[in-house]
């Protein structure tokens, strides 16, 4: 959402179309935050599953529209599943952000600094793991996208369902640690 927030921020001060399409993505990141949140709390001891399987359900009503020619409509719908995925590591007091790399990579050079010094031990290691998921989907899709297009989009609808099922099947189903 960062660069959705430049978008938009530039987008204003030229007066062109960037900025609404920019209003429209972080609108609908927000909105599939509220929505995420509000079905991780009311799942109670599920809210990883029922978040992961609502992500799931986003993303492969995104591919459905998409392949349907409905563009927008699956873009709007994969902003909403990206803002939810966030509401499967809400917990008291916050939660991991899976979406701000910015702060994850400085969490990184933290602990790598802390080791160095001696002062910490390797807790930093998840936010190098989160940055690198994050990586590795991205390329993941740029190398799906030119040969499947939307239709891309089943893969990580898929593993979003996946990982539901093994959550609740291994009793991963409060908050996040």
């Amino acid at each position: 959402m960062s660069g959705n927030s430049t978008r938009l921020a530039v987008g204003i001060s030229r007066g062109t179309a960037s900025a609404g399409i920019a209003a429209g993505l972080i609108s609908g990141f927000v909105t599939g935050v509220v929505l995420g949140s509000l079905c991780g709390t009311l799942a109670g001891a599920h809210r990883r599953s029922v978040v992961l399987v609502l992500v799931s359900a986003l993303l492969s009503g995104a591919a459905v529209c998409g392949m349907a020619g409905v563009q927008g409509v699956a873009i709007g719908l994969t902003a909403l599943a990206m803002g939810a995925e966030n509401a499967a590591f809400e917990q008291p007091g916050g939660s991991i952000g899976l979406t701000y790399m910015t702060g994850a990579l400085a969490k990184v050079g933290q602990g790598i600094a802390g080791v160095l010094l001696g002062r910490s031990g390797f807790a930093w290691l998840s936010y190098l793991a989160l940055w690198t998921g994050l990586v590795a989907g991205a390329i993941l899709g740029a190398v799906e996208y030119p040969t499947f297009g939307i239709a891309a989009l089943w893969l990580p609808a898929s593993l979003s369902l996946l990982v539901a099922i093994v959550t609740l099947t291994l009793g991963g189903r409060g908050s996040a640690p």
